[in-house]
């Protein structure tokens, strides 16, 4: 995509956000949003790389593609859309479906857990919703338990449900699961976690590098141009492709606006991705990294497992490391806020400035509000229960057409900011003000409007 391209677009993604609002949080122990939560099992993933949501074609692998594209499918780069992506419209997946039972639609859900604020909020959204469309919804709780997903899964095929819902407890455990119920008959949807490739229409899920793109660069924004930004880094999991892609995303955003503030920009938004995801490896392999061009330093990083408490520690042992640190970046809400007691504890709180990739939360729009928390990107529970179920109503009642979606849709990435929070702010739930559900973009729509 063309620089001036992705200068629309980002104004698009502004003049969106501005027409809606935000928020409430979990409790302290309150994990990772759907995604993270979902692949917090990073020895399945652990090799750094994992199946493409589809593959890339040919012409990819001929080398006549930007190398960014050569290098997916990586867990690091999660959420850049390859403008080379195959077609799926031939691939079997059990539809067009008509419902078995005429004015009733059945839906089988097989959710990961119910372990936290987020994915309570997956389930009592696709509830309401559910009974607003007049549909009839199962929702199964797997416990983090691949093999009671598999049963899960059995179970809807032998009670004949016109669709079945799949949050992945990992990405590979579920496939040859999604693909004997497409045998069956029964198309799947899955949302939160992509699967490795398998015969589902589309996975629903938030874009975890675009988020981390979009909030490096307003991050970056804070800092004057020769004033240097040393930084350190609260991840979730290493190993998990939400961790590692909402990172990348941040690391490149920030070169990105660095090197436009110097006067040298990069010469597309390829460029900026590349060199953010080699100094994102460099991080990951040495614990720091940076460029001197930029002027942007990553000095080490913590481990917090998406919550609070998790944040809290990983930041006082960055704080007792990083005595010059000027920025801390947080994979999540939750363990910013628990970055922000570290550093009052540490008389390091106005010297170190906090910025968050994800999730939207109420609490985290909250620390916006008051001038604790530069920003956070855009990834609510409640949409994903809420557009899963309006995707169903979508295909079965309004004619959409599911048949060559990407394996991979992504939600609109987005800051929320001290320049829209207001406008996102909704004291009533607890996220960012839900959008209204936008169908996704199919392979061919992808194609034309990326290349």
């Amino acid at each position: 995509m063309k620089k001036k391209k992705w200068y629309s677009l980002l104004a698009v993604v502004v003049i969106a956000l501005l027409l809606f609002t935000a928020c409430t949080p979990a409790e302290t122990t309150a994990t990772e949003s759907a995604s993270a939560s979902t692949e917090a099992q990073a020895s399945t993933e652990a090799s750094g790389e994992e199946s493409a949501p589809a593959s890339a074609s040919t012409e990819a692998a001929a080398g006549e593609v930007h190398e960014i594209y050569q290098l997916m499918p990586k867990l690091s780069l999660a959420g850049i859309v390859n403008p080379y992506v195959e077609d799926r419209a031939d691939l079997d997946k059990a539809w067009p479906k008509e419902p078995a039972a005429e004015g009733t639609l059945k839906i089988g859900w097989t959710e990961i857990n119910q372990s936290s604020d987020w994915f309570i909020a997956v389930k009592n959204s696709a509830e309401e919703k559910a009974k607003e469309y007049g549909y009839e919804l199962e929702f199964l709780i797997a416990e983090d338990d691949p093999q009671t997903q598999s049963q899960h899964i059995d179970t809807f095929i032998t009670q004949g449900v016109d669709i079945i819902v799949v949050d992945p407890v990992n990405s590979s455990a579920p496939v040859a699961d999604i693909n004997r119920a497409v045998e069956a008959g029964i198309p799947v949807l899955c949302v939160g976690a992509v699967p490795e490739n398998c015969a589902a229409l589309t996975t629903l899920c938030s874009n975890t590098f675009m988020n981390g793109y979009l909030t490096g660069q307003y991050m970056a924004e804070q800092f004057a141009a020769d004033e240097e930004i040393s930084a350190t880094m609260i991840v979730g999991v290493m190993g998990s492709s939400c961790t590692e892609s909402r990172l990348c995303g941040a690391v490149s955003g920030i070169l990105k606006q660095r090197m436009e503030a110097k006067g040298t920009p990069y010469a597309s938004d390829e460029d900026a991705w590349l060199a953010g995801y080699n100094l994102f490896e460099e991080i990951k392999s040495n614990g720091k990294g940076g460029s001197d061009e930029a002027g942007f330093q990553v000095t080490g990083y913590g481990t917090g497992d998406w919550t609070i408490e998790g944040g809290l520690a990983a930041a006082e042992d960055l704080c007792t490391a990083n005595a010059g640190m000027n920025l801390m970046i947080s994979e999540n809400d939750f363990m910013a806020a628990g970055a922000l007691k570290a550093l009052t504890s540490a008389n390091m709180k106005d010297q170190v400035k906090i910025g968050s990739v994800a999730d939207g939360t109420r609490e985290g729009l909250d620390l916006i509000k008051s001038g604790d928390l530069l920003c956070t990107g855009l990834n609510s529970g409640i949409e994903q229960g809420e557009w899963a179920i309006d995707f169903i109503h979508a295909i079965f009642e309004e004619g959409k057409d599911c048949s060559d979606l990407p394996l991979e849709s992504l939600f609109t990435p987005g800051v929320i900011s001290k320049e829209n929070v207001d406008e996102m702010y909704d004291e009533s739930i607890g996220f960012y003000k839900t959008q209204e559900f936008q169908f996704p973009q199919s392979i061919p729509e992808l194609k034309a409007e990326n290349q």
